[in-house]
């Protein structure tokens, strides 16, 4: 029994775990095996926290997703705010006959810089667009 005990004991030893005061090899094998558990429980909690890392990272990278997706909804914003003071300036009669074209071509850039930025397609203001320039034909 003597030579089992000095077997598990070098084992131990050479894959680095303490023998402790193990006298018997049934004690050197408890103790091996609390050193196991105690492996097991620290790579458990390395792996939750590895995990929450992982978690991190994705929540991260989604809010840098959400703030640049909403940089590009204001930029959007501004153009479809420009395209509407452009038309109401037509539909009003604030911007001479002579420029009403002019605008409604400004209008148009600012609607296609939004649809160019993924944004909604406008079948409404294209329609629009269609009577204005029907109107202005007719008269």
């Amino acid at each position: 029994m003597s030579d089992g005990k000095e077997l598990i004991a070098a084992w131990m030893m050479r894959e680095g775990f303490a023998t402790g005061h193990g006298d018997t090899a049934e004690e050197l094998l408890e103790e091996l095996s609390w050193q196991v558990a105690e492996i097991k429980a620290r790579q458990d909690e390395l792996e939750g926290t590895m995990r929450e890392r992982d978690r991190a990272i994705c929540v991260s990278e989604l809010l840098e997703e959400a703030l640049d997706r909403a940089e590009m909804i204001e930029d959007q914003v501004g153009a479809l705010f420009a395209a509407l003071t452009y038309l109401h300036g037509v539909d009003s009669g604030q911007i001479p006959e002579e420029n009403r074209d002019s605008a409604m071509r400004m209008a148009e850039s600012c609607i296609n810089k939004i649809v160019r930025q993924g944004g909604v397609n406008f079948p409404s203001y294209r329609l629009r667009r269609e009577v204005l320039e029907r109107e202005a034909g007719e008269s």
